[in-house]
This record gives structure tokens, sequence and C-alpha cells, in this order.
């Protein structure tokens, strides 16, 4: 993980420099997550995780923006039942790069201080690891995550000042991340679905 901070602090120097020019702005992100895996038969966001990274922004006008960050998120789904006795986790390492379009409606008085995010998130699987030890022995080709993941991205933002804002947005897999456990027929594979919120700062 420490490779991967370090390329964010270098990327993030790079991208200061590079938002001198007009038009750009550039900053870096934290936050936390809450997610679950769509079609592993394990229902809530019990999996807590992290994210954190770097950002890019093109301004079209006062009113419309392009995003591209470069973060590093954890998703994955948790479950236990001490009844059952059964547990089950899956942590899921990627580097995302979230592109995304932003709206910060200027004539609205009442929302001034909001904007919208609506935009795709690639990401490359860095490690993935896959706790059943709790579960009834079942072939391990059903647990290989894919390398790669895009998910659809919609987000709302609170502006607190021109440099600092809060973000909350919804992350969901286009295509699967991993292939259908034998026991489930209802969904064709399965599928991050992401909470995330996050604290902004404009450079």
């Amino acid at each position: 993980m420490k490779k991967y901070f370090l390329f964010l602090i270098i990327a993030l120097i790079s991208i200061n420099s590079f938002s001198q020019e007009k038009g750009f702005s550039g900053g870096f992100f934290a936050g936390g997550v809450t997610s679950q895996v769509d079609g592993d038969t394990y229902g809530g966001y019990n999996k807590f995780g992290f994210d954190f990274g770097i950002f890019t922004r093109f301004n079209f006008n006062k009113e419309w923006f392009a995003t591209l960050e470069i973060s590093y998120i954890n998703k994955g789904s948790k479950f236990s039942d001490a009844q059952t006795g059964t547990c089950y986790k899956l942590i899921v390492n990627y580097i995302e790069l979230p592109t995304y379009l932003t709206l910060k409606p200027k004539h609205i008085k009442k929302i001034t201080q909001l904007s919208f995010d609506l935009g795709l998130a690639p990401a490359i699987n860095v490690k993935a690891k896959e706790d059943t030890k709790c579960l009834e022995p079942i072939d391990p080709q059903y647990y290989h995550v894919r390398k790669f993941d895009i998910s659809s991205l919609v987000g709302v933002n609170w502006h607190f000042t021109p440099n600092v804002k809060v973000g909350v947005r919804f992350l969901y897999s286009i295509i699967p991340i991993k292939d259908n456990e034998p026991f489930n027929f209802y969904k064709s594979g399965s599928y991050n679905n992401v909470l995330v919120l996050n604290l902004f700062y404009t450079m």
C-alpha cells in the first residue's frame, strides 16, 4: 500500500503544477466506504473501508466541470450470523479512475451550495482476499475476482467554501466482478454496490 500512497503524492505534485494552467484546478480527497456485493446472497452495507486520492478538474464555465480522479479504494462484502455460525468476508482493493461531469447550478438560489456528479469509474484490482472459513467447501474458481471493474457513478456534493466540499456518491458495477457462486441462481454474476463519503480540498 505504501507504494500506491507514494504514487498518489507524486501525482498530486504533478497535478498541482499542471493545474496552474487556465481552466484547471486540482486537489485531494479522503473518506470512508460502506459496501456490499450484489449476487453473493449476503445483503447489507456491512463492509467498511476507505477511499483516498487526488483529482484534477477542468472548468468549462461557472456551472459545468469535468473531473478525473486517481484513488485507492477498499470495497467488498461482509456477513456473519451467530446463530448459524456462518460468516463471510471479501476485501478488494482497487486503483480507481473516476471520470465524471459536474453541474453546480448558479441560477437556482436555494441550491447554490450543491453540485451533482455523473460519470464512470474504471478500476484495477490490485489485491483481493476472500475469507470462506465458515462456509461449506466450494470450488475456488467461484471466488476469483476479476482484474478489472467499471462502475457507474452518481454523486451529490455540499460546498462549504470554494475550496472545501463533502461529497456522497453511489457506485455500481456495470460488469460482474466475478462469476456466480454455484448456490445463487437469481443473478448473473456478482457486482460491487458501494456508498462513499469523501471530504475534498481544492488547492
